[in-house]
């Protein structure tokens, strides 16, 4: 079976999301539903 996936549903998956404010540049975590849109984790 393969591990990256998981059982479908409300499953949530969290997704880093880099911004550019007048700061300077931040990241925010947005929660991404996997069932609107199927997308493949892969890990650097």
């Amino acid at each position: 079976m393969g591990s990256e996936q998981p059982s479908y549903g409300s499953f949530t998956t969290y997704e880093k999301i880099p911004i550019k404010n007048e700061y300077g540049e931040e990241e925010i975590i947005t929660p991404v539903r996997r069932s609107s849109r199927i997308r493949k984790i892969t890990s650097p």
